[in-house]
């Protein structure tokens, strides 16, 4: 996916690079630090910081979450909001989250094709945990799973299923415990089962009857997404109870894939 060190940082014409040159409000003392916490040299820097001056719209010297989920090569990223947060671990703890020059820095380093392969673990991990309690439980993978699967959902595909949800609570059909495995119930399953028929022997509109197979292809994914995770913490997790999966656990379940190569963002 990066190629962006090419395309964006090392083809600049003169009109460009001087542009960059006004630009580059940092002291020597920042330009240091940032060479000493990122792979990038120092014309890289002076291009980041005319990007992340783009970005920052309000001017406040600051990337919010707004900001950030405008710049093109994160805008339709299912995970873009993980990687805000991993950008600044501390956001989720701010009224309005934030990401600083450095911090932008620091995230782009990791992701470009010149990042440590050790720090692009860490980060993977990171999106993961979205508590960021140093380990994935169940609901952090699933959350994960969900975010890169249910991509594209549209607000009245989404008011339908809300719709759905509240038929079903209505006839008693949410009967789910508190295990990771057992939702959605078979009650579930079986009341859009039935749904489905009822309507195609009253005859009813295509549209009428889609609105239930879309949900019951929906709770159906929702069903293998739960064995997964179920059969992905039975394979890894160390934990003898299987709750939860740490930082060692995730490096061993990885190290036979190209996870690590995949973690490149394409800025142009």
């Amino acid at each position: 996916m990066l190629k962006w060190l090419n395309t964006f940082l090392g083809r600049q014409n003169e009109e460009q690079s001087s542009l960059i040159n006004d630009a580059f409000d940092l002291s020597e003392e920042q330009v240091e630090e940032l060479l000493m916490v990122s792979c990038f040299d120092v014309k890289q820097l002076k291009v980041l910081r005319q990007r992340f001056k783009e970005v920052d719209v309000d001017g406040d010297n600051f990337i919010s979450k707004e900001e950030f989920e405008q710049i093109k090569e994160f805008k339709y990223n299912p995970l873009v909001d993980r990687i805000f947060a991993c950008f600044n671990p501390l956001t989720e703890n701010m009224k309005k989250p934030v990401v600083s020059f450095k911090e932008f820095v620091k995230g782009l380093s990791v992701l470009s094709e010149d990042g440590p392969k050790s720090e692009k673990l860490r980060f993977a991990f990171m999106m993961q945990d979205y508590d960021n309690d140093k380990k994935i439980d169940h609901h952090d993978l699933l959350k994960y799973l969900q975010c890169i699967t249910n991509v594209n959902i549209s607000d009245e595909e989404q008011k339908l299923r809300v719709r759905c949800q509240d038929e079903e609570h209505e006839v008693g059909a949410d009967t789910e415990g508190k295990g990771i495995d057992l939702w959605p119930s078979p009650k579930r399953l079986e009341y859009n089962e039935n749904k489905i028929a009822a309507l195609k022997a009253a005859k009813a509109t295509h549209h009428e009857i889609k609105v239930y197979v879309d949900r019951l292809k929906y709770l159906q994914g929702e069903a293998n997404l739960h064995k997964i995770v179920k059969r992905t913490f039975e394979d890894v997790a160390s934990d003898v109870n299987k709750e939860y999966i740490t930082y060692e656990d995730f490096l061993k379940a990885v190290a036979q894939t190209d996870f690590v190569g995949k973690l490149c963002i394409n800025l142009k």
